[in-house]
């Protein structure tokens, strides 16, 4: 289903119309004319009414949603902010994924080189820095 069709059942679902919608979310009715006659938002557009309906942005522009490789609005935005990390920033995400991965039972974990052992305790926050090294403070989980 193309982009207008997808937007504008989701605005009846949700019982308003698209130019209110694309007003709230800051969009001129021009635009809203423009998806009218085909025209596809933006990425960042659609990540912003994706998000305002709650869905991913695969999703609002009609692609097939039978796979697990689809992104959300949020996947999306996660995504965004990772690429605007300097260097340390990446490799402090990259190191606390990589714990919380293996806590979670799938995998193990590469940091700087060395492997990091699994282990009952939460992460409360991990620090990149600037030679690589990355030092993971935890909290003990108390069900």
């Amino acid at each position: 289903m193309p982009f207008w069709e997808t937007f504008y059942e989701l605005c009846i679902k949700n019982n308003t119309r698209p130019n209110p919608v694309a007003k709230e979310l800051g969009f001129s009715s021009a635009a809203v004319t423009q998806w009218k006659k085909g025209t596809v938002p933006s990425s960042k557009s659609a990540a912003k009414i994706a998000a305002y309906f709650n869905i991913s942005v695969d999703q609002l522009l009609g692609g097939n949603q039978s796979g697990c490789d689809k992104l959300s609005a949020g996947e999306l935005e996660h995504i965004k902010k990772y690429r605007s990390l300097d260097d340390m920033g990446a490799k402090a995400v990259d190191a606390l994924l990589d714990i919380e991965y293996e806590r979670c039972g799938r995998g193990s974990i590469r940091v700087s080189g060395k492997i990091a052992a699994r282990s009952d305790e939460g992460i409360s926050s991990a620090h990149a820095f600037p030679d690589d090294s990355v030092i993971a403070e935890t909290e003990e989980i108390i069900d």
